[in-house]
């Protein structure tokens, strides 16, 4: 103890300061009024206070407690074990701690090297001014720098790192949050992760990024870079996985199913439930399509059965449905932008982006939809999907698209790039200046055109109203589904109708209207002609001024009506008028759904099926197109079945696909009502008729008038001819003014008439009257039944008469005229000789004016003539007047009964008499004469020498 008042207690102990105290174990005190208590403590400053073992004091007023201590600056405290305090009033208290600067504190495991500064947190470090770190492995290095949290570090003047891991390196900047990061003047970043780089700009939202001067950024990796801009996005509860779906209401899922059970279980369609022996409203409802009559007979009651149907829980078949779990995110770049929306971006001065993804670059451009995007001058984005660019244009339909000037497209999936454009329906275009396009897939691509249906307007004021319709010429209108109106002014009104004509209308389903003025309001009808109207169901009107207004009647003909099922007015002026009577061909059909609703409800389904979450609809099977789309999700709500593949569904009915699936048969108009008409003035009336013909008429079923001023009336009956009737069943007039009336008959002669049945005239100016009869000769009549008269002239009136020979007659039953000027009265007469006449029954006459007139006589020589029963004259000139009679002799006679004149110039008049001799002459009962010029007039005579006689009783003259 060398110094003045030096007290040294300790062993070893070294007091040299005045007034010094060392009363620790090799403690030295060389301070004045130091002390130095510790063991191997060095207390060397004025007033220096060294307690702690191996503690240094050195400073002025310093105080070294701790264990290896170090107290070296005025009024220095180091209390903390190994703590070091340097700097004038600083305050050393942790472990470790080393407090540098003027009234710096180290109270943690902290480095306190600002003025002022203080370093409590463990491994903390305070080196700013007044800086302040008090949290674990905290920095505090800006002047008034704070930091509080674990791995916090405050930089900036007057900031504050009050996060775990927060970073404030800005002017008056604040890092609350955990892992926020401060670096802007007035910058604020209280989020978790959340940066604030701009001046005066906040990030409070987790992950946020505030860049822009007075930008805040307050939702979840939200972005606000824009001076004044705000991204507010907060979680909207949008789900974070694509494959989960909405959960539906049972409400609306039990209300479905009911009105499809209510269809189902009546009428033709009940098979829906037979067909599986399901009850049940929910397997009912799933097994039936629930829109429309599909039935799958591959689908078994089974597989129905694991069907997710309504509230059987929350996951099945692998379907999750969704909950919120999102991470909402913002962008916001733009002066004053604002950015609400997940994902959102605002990069435009003044620009809002609310949406969730959704951007908005434009100045004053709006951006609320999700996925919309606003890039034009006080563009709205407020659709799905939307995208704005034009300026003042409007997009508020999912993926609509608005690009031109003050357009708006507020439909799904529209498209606006005209000026003043507006697309409100689902698909929709409107590209033409002023054009409207309100229906879905409807394009108004023409000024001032609408498209309100699922239409295309490309026409100058044109309006395309309909499902799919399409407008393009001037002043056109398409109402119609699928319609489509080309023409200047035309108008389509109804579904696949189309009216390229001027003028033209088409308000038919499928009907087509292209002639001028032309008007198709038929299903299915074609208007092509020039004021042509088609009006009926697959009707075709393609003549000018034509009429077609029967199911599928066409009239090609000017000014031709068709107004018959199936008919055909081809002719000018032509008219087929044949009516159906509708009535189904099989009682077990149903009626057939309509295509429009069908459809819509479809669309329905598809617009909520491929969207979001649910899009699994369409992925599970890789199903594109909407009708298996809309069978795949059940129609109603997200019902998913894994265990039916894609290759069963195609096989389901969907809309419009058949007319005959699965058994299911739809009712149509089964008659074979039709008429055809292509002649000028022609009328066809009859079912199936056809008028070719000018000036025809056909009014009987399959009636067939081709002839000009020809008439068909009968069944099947056909009028080929000119001025031609055919009115009997099966009836032919093929002749010019040729008339058949009885059924079967056929004229085919000029004038010729055939009115019985089956009867046939052929000739010119032929009759033929009778059943069976023929009348093929010119100016040949034919009246008996079977009767044929084929010969010029020819008269047949007999039954089963024919009369073959020019000018000949056969009258007699069976009677045959075959000879030119023959006539045959006889009953099975037959007269075949020119001139040759067969008046007896069965009488034959053949010779050049032979004549029959005896029963069963024959006359077959020239001039024979043959009178007698049986009588047989074959020689020229010959006479056979006798029973049995035969003279076969030139000029010869037989007169006797079972006579016989053979030779020339013969008579043979006594009963079986025979004249056999040139000139000879047999006049007695058997009597003979062969000689020339003999004569045998005895009874049992023979006359056989020339010039020989024999008169007496069996007398026989043999010599000359």
């Amino acid at each position: 103890a060398t110094g003045t008042d030096a007290t040294a207690t300790g062993t070893d102990a070294t007091a040299t300061g005045t007034d010094s105290t060392a009363t620790g174990t090799d403690a030295t005190a060389t301070g004045t009024d130091s002390t130095a208590t510790g063991t191997d403590a060095t207390a060397t400053g004025t007033d220096a206070t060294a307690t702690g073992t191996d503690s240094t004091a050195t400073g002025t007023d310093s105080t070294a407690t701790g264990t290896d201590s170090t107290a070296t600056g005025t009024d220095a405290t180091a209390t903390g074990t190994d703590s070091t305090a340097t700097g004038t009033d600083s305050t050393a208290t942790g472990t470790d701690s080393t407090a540098t600067g003027t009234d710096a504190t180290a109270t943690g495991t902290g480095d306190a090297t600002g003025t002022d500064a203080t370093a409590t947190g463990t491994d903390s470090t305070a080196t700013g001014t007044d800086a302040t770190a008090t949290g674990t492995d905290s920095t505090a290095t800006g002047t008034d720098a704070t930091a509080t949290r674990t791995d916090s570090t405050a930089t900036g003047t007057d900031a504050t790192a009050t996060g775990t891991d927060a970073t404030a390196t800005g002017t008056d900047a604040t890092a609350t949050g955990t892992d926020s990061t401060a670096t802007g003047t007035d910058a604020t970043a209280t989020g978790t992760d959340s940066t604030a780089t701009g001046t005066d700009s906040t990030a409070t939202g987790t992950d946020a990024t505030a860049t822009g001067t007075d930008s805040t950024a307050t939702g979840t990796d939200s972005t606000a870079t824009g001076t004044d801009s705000t991204a507010t996005a907060t979680d909207t509860g949008i789900p974070n996985n694509s494959d989960c779906v909405e959960k539906p209401s049972q409400s609306v899922c039990y209300s479905k199913c009911n009105e499809v059970i209510a269809r189902v279980t009546t009428g033709g369609l009940n098979v829906c439930n037979t067909l599986a022996g399901i009850t049940d409203t929910v397997s009912a409802c799933l097994l039936c399509g629930a829109l429309f009559p599909v039935i799958n007979t591959l689908i078994s009651g089974l597989v129905l059965n694991t069907i997710l149907g309504c509230d059987l829980g929350d996951t099945t078949q692998g379907v999750v449905y969704c909950d919120a779990s999102s991470t909402a995110t913002a962008t916001v770049t733009g002066t004053d932008a604002t950015a609400t929306g997940t994902d959102a971006t605002a990069t435009g001065t003044d620009s809002t982006a609310t949406g969730t993804d959704a951007t908005a670059t434009g100045t004053d451009a709006t951006a609320t939809g999700t996925d919309a995007t606003a890039t034009g001058t006080d563009s709205t984005a407020t659709g799905t999907d939307a995208t704005a660019t034009g300026t003042d244009a409007t997009a508020t339909g999912t993926d609509s698209t608005a690009t031109g000037t003050d357009s708006t497209a507020t439909g799904t999936d529209s498209t606006a790039t005209g000026t003043d454009a507006t697309a409100t329906g689902t698909d929709s275009t409107a590209t033409g200046t002023d054009s409207t396009a309100t229906g879905t897939d409807s394009t108004a691509t023409g000024t001032d055109a609408t498209a309100t249906g699922t239409g295309d307007a490309t026409g100058t004021d044109a309006t395309a109203t309909g499902t799919d319709s399409t407008a393009t010429g001037t002043d056109a209108t398409a109402t119609g589904t699928d319609s489509t109106a080309t023409g200047t002014d035309a108008t389509a009104t109804r579904t696949d109708s189309t009216a390229t004509g001027t003028d033209a209308t088409a308000t038919g389903t499928d009907a087509t209207a292209t002639g001028t003025d032309a008007t198709a309001t038929g299903t299915d009808s074609t208007a092509t002609g020039t004021d042509a109207t088609a009006t009926g169901t697959d009707s075709t009107a393609t003549g000018t001024d034509s009429t077609a207004t029967g199911t599928d009647a066409t009239a090609t003909g000017t000014d031709s009506t068709a107004t018959g099922t199936d008919s055909t007015a081809t002719g000018t002026d032509s008219t087929a008028t044949a009516t159906d009577t509708g009535i189904p061909n099989n009682s077990d059909c149903v009626e057939k759904p309509s295509q429009s609703v069908c459809y819509s409800k479809c669309n329905e389904v598809i617009a909520r099926v491929t969207t979001g979450g649910l899009n699994v609809c369409n992925t599970l099977a890789g199903i594109t197109d909407t009708v298996s789309a809309c069978l795949l999700c059940g129609a109603l709500f997200p019902v998913i079945n894994t265990l039916i593949s894609g290759l069963v569904l195609n096989t389901i009915l969907g809309c419009d696909l058949g007319d005959t699936t699965q058994g299911v048969v739809y009712c149509d108009a089964s008659s074979t009502a039709t008429a055809t008409v292509t002649g000028t003035d022609a009328t066809a009336t009859g079912t199936d008729a056809t008028a070719t013909g000018t000036d025809s008429t056909a009014t009987g079923t399959d009636a067939t008038a081709t002839g000009t001023d020809a008439t068909a009336t009968g069944t099947d009956a056909t009028a080929t001819g000119t001025d031609s009737t055919a009115t009997g069943t099966d009836a032919t007039a093929t002749g010019t003014d040729s008339t058949a009336t009885g059924t079967d008959a056929t004229a085919t002669g000029t004038d010729a008439t055939a009115t019985g049945t089956d009867a046939t005239a052929t000739g010119t100016d032929s009759t033929a009257t009778g059943t069976d009869a023929t009348a093929t000769g010119t100016d040949a009549t034919a009246t008996g039944t079977d009767a044929t008269a084929t010969g010029t002239d020819s008269t047949a009136t007999g039954t089963d008469a024919t009369a073959t020979g020019t000018d000949s007659t056969a009258t007699g039953t069976d009677a045959t005229a075959t000879g030119t000027d023959a006539t045959a009265t006889g009953t099975d007469s037959t007269a075949t000789g020119t001139d040759a006449t067969a008046t007896g029954t069965d009488s034959t006459a053949t010779g050049t004016d032979a004549t029959a007139t005896g029963t069963d006589s024959t006359a077959t020589g020239t001039d024979a003539t043959a009178t007698g029963t049986d009588a047989t004259a074959t020689g020229t000139g010959s006479t056979a007047t006798g029973t049995d009679a035969t003279a076969t002799g030139t000029d010869s006679t037989a007169t006797g009964t079972d006579a016989t004149a053979t030779g020339t110039d013969s008579t043979a008049t006594g009963t079986d008499a025979t004249a056999t001799g040139t000139d000879s002459t047999a006049t007695g009962t058997d009597a003979t004469a062969t000689g020339t010029d003999s004569t045998a007039t005895g009874t049992d005579s023979t006359a056989t020498g020339t010039d020989s006689t024999a008169t007496g009783t069996d007398a026989t003259a043999t010599g000359t």
